[in-house]
């Protein structure tokens, strides 16, 4: 998460500022081939992972 700057990828909301804390989520998902690898992960908040689903 240091990576991310304590900042959702997708909306550049502070989890510093918000209190709530990122979630580690998967750029393109597991069910659309996408791999646990650390390129294909992305910090975001639960707002953007639940907006985002399985989409890519």
């Amino acid at each position: 998460m240091a990576n991310s700057n304590h900042r959702c990828q997708y909306c550049k909301t502070s989890s510093r500022l918000t209190g709530t804390p990122l979630v580690m989520e998967h750029i393109l998902p597991r069910s659309q081939g996408g791999s646990d690898d650390r390129r294909n992960l992305a910090a975001s908040c639960y707002r953007c992972n639940e907006f985002k689903g399985a989409k890519t």
